[in-house]
Parts: C-alpha cells; sequence; structure tokens
C-alpha cells in the first residue's frame, strides 16, 4: 500500500503537541460554528437570532422549544470538530499516518472485547466511590478563586447534562448516545491517545509518564474539580489499553462503554423501565468499592497478559522515541 507522503522524520514533541493544541481551538470553533449553521432551520433561518440565542442555550436557558436538538447538533459538530477532525489533521499532515497505521496491532479479538465491558461497570462503581471522596476536596486559599469558578461551571455542566438526558424517547436515547457516548469515544480517544499521548511518549521516553500526563490533561480539560481524579484514572486506563493492545479501538470501544452505560441508565431510571440510578450514587460503600477494585485490578492483569500474546506494541514505542 502507498503511503500518503514519503518517510520523514517526526517533529518535536513541543512543537506537536503546539500544533495538535492549536487544531483543537481551530476545530472546536469553526466545528461550533458549522453546528450553529445547521440549527438555522429551528430559528427560521435567521442567522442573528441563532448566534444571539445559542449561547444563552449553551449556558443553560432551555426555553427554546427546540433547545435539546439545538444543543445536540452544536455538541455533535463541536466534537466532531474539535477532536476527530483536529486529531487526524495532525496525524495525518505532521505525522504522515493514516486512521490504520496508528495501530501496531490490527488485532481485534473478542474476549479482550467482552472483558472491557466488565471492566467498565466495575470501574463507574469505584470511580464513582472515588468521586464522592474527591468532591470533599478544598484547594489552598491561593487557589479559591480557581476553585469557586470550577465548581460555578461544574454546576453549569450538572445542569445542561441533566437537560441532555432528560427524554424518554427511542430516537432522542439513539441521538443521545451517538453524541454523547460514541463521538467523544472516538474523537477523544484519536486525539488523547493517538496523537497526544504519543507525543508525550517521545517526548518523556516513558510510557508511564506518558500515559498519567495524558489523563491529567484529558480530565483536566473538562473543568471538572470533583471529577478529576475519577476522570484522570479513567483516561489512565484507557492509555494503557492503547499502550498493552498496540489498537486504538480498545480504548475507544472501553470510552463508548462508560459513557453509553451512563446514559442508558439515566434513560431507563428516568422511564421507569428499570430502576438503574446513576445519578446519585451515595449508596456506594467502601467495601463495594473496593470489590470493585478488585474486579477492575484482576481484569486489567488478565487483559495485559492477553495482549502480550496478541502482539509486542512496546516494540513499535521504541520506534516513536526518535525526532528531529
Amino acid at each position: 500500500m502507498q503511503q500518503p507522503f514519503p518517510p520523514r522524520p517526526l517533529v518535536n514533541p513541543a512543537i506537536g503537541f503546539i500544533l495538535l493544541i492549536g487544531f483543537f481551538l481551530l476545530g472546536q470553533f469553526f466545528g461550533s460554528l458549522l453546528g450553529i449553521l445547521f440549527t438555522l432551520p429551528y430559528f427560521s433561518g435567521n442567522p442573528m437570532a441563532a448566534f444571539q440565542q445559542i449561547p444563552q442555550i449553551l449556558t443553560n436557558d432551555f426555553s427554546h422549544p427546540h433547545a435539546w436538538e439545538i444543543v445536540m447538533i452544536v455538541q455533535a459538530f463541536s466534537s466532531f470538530g474539535g477532536f476527530i477532525l483536529a486529531a487526524w489533521i495532525y496525524l495525518f499532515f505532521i505525522e504522515g499516518k493514516t486512521l490504520r497505521s496508528i495501530n501496531t496491532n490490527g488485532k481485534i479479538d473478542f474476549i479482550p472485547l467482552l472483558l472491557i465491558v466488565f471492566l467498565g461497570l466495575a470501574f463507574i462503581i469505584l470511580n464513582e466511590w472515588i468521586y464522592q471522596w474527591n468532591r470533599n476536596w478544598d484547594l489552598p486559599d491561593w487557589l479559591s478563586g480557581f476553585e469557586d469558578w470550577s465548581r460555578s461551571q461544574q454546576e453549569k455542566l450538572g445542569e445542561l447534562t441533566q437537560f441532555l438526558t432528560n427524554f424518554e424517547s427511542l430516537p432522542k436515547l439513539i441521538i443521545a448516545l451517538v453524541v454523547i457516548a460514541v463521538l467523544p469515544a472516538i474523537g477523544e480517544e484519536l486525539m488523547f491517545r493517538a496523537a497526544m499521548q504519543s507525543i508525550f511518549l517521545r517526548w518523556f521516553r516513558n510510557p508511564h509518564a506518558a500515559v498519567w500526563v495524558t489523563g491529567a490533561i484529558f480530565s483536566f480539560i473538562h473543568f471538572q474539580l470533583d471529577g478529576f481524579i475519577p476522570r484522570l484514572l479513567l483516561g489512565v486506563v484507557f492509555g494503557y489499553l492503547y499502550v498493552w493492545s498496540g489498537n486504538i479501538w480498545y480504548a475507544i470501544w472501553a470510552h463508548f462503554i462508560n459513557n453509553g452505560v451512563t446514559v442508558l441508565g439515566v434513560f431507563f431510571n428516568k422511564s421507569e423501565k428499570a430502576k438503574i440510578d446513576l445519578e446519585h450514587t451515595e449508596w456506594i460503600t467502601w467495601s463495594q468499592a473496593l470489590i470493585a477494585a478488585v474486579i477492575c485490578s484482576v481484569i486489567l492483569w488478565y487483559l495485559k497478559r492477553l495482549f502480550d500474546q496478541y502482539s509486542q506494541p512496546n516494540q513499535s514505542l521504541s520506534e516513536q522515541y526518535t525526532y528531529r
């Protein structure tokens, strides 16, 4: 197969990181702009009305009769532009990679996929308990301004999340799964694991440092102080799945399971088809969290063994350390 570009030295990691962030910001901007254009039918084709009202809707003014559809459209385009398209542009034009060549191991096996489902379910329980612990943190006085701003943003995001998951119809469930689970799973894993984590692998020459730093940035950009540690651990799990397997689709699948189970849980709880309350998790005890932690550890250990048999991802990682 002919390569998209001739072989070339990889860019300096620091420059690569700056370029990736630049592509992300541009992708978010133009993606959101395109999303706003697609919402014009809800504003009688009036662009001025759309540009005036959509910022209000995104800051939790849901008085517009089609606010749910508008937010979903803007969110979908923003996610596609800021993550999927931005990551692809960086990987293709800067590193000369295709979406296939980012996988050093092309094999996808059913057993790891199944284990990741159980891992995701157990990790949700563990992470919700960690969230309850994390939310009681108080930052030093000199960071009080950031703490107040972060908690304010988190409250607004919580209201928006409540609004977006307040549906009971099957068509809206499918839309929510695509926008809240599928697109973020693909886009954020391409951005953070396939692109950013690979940059840090070359920068630090240490896969563990790359995984943890990428996980920290992954958590930070969500601007949720109460959920920083749970999301950090989530990003670390996704990172190790990619490093161990050499295939980004395992990380994407794990990300989808995490988001998708949450959406389904909220849907079934609101529709009263089943009592699965993932919005109020104070009932999780430390003993249940400990059991979940043991289950997660065992599954991760076994996944590592399976991936070691399937591929040799460390060999490809060492190749990424070389740059000029």
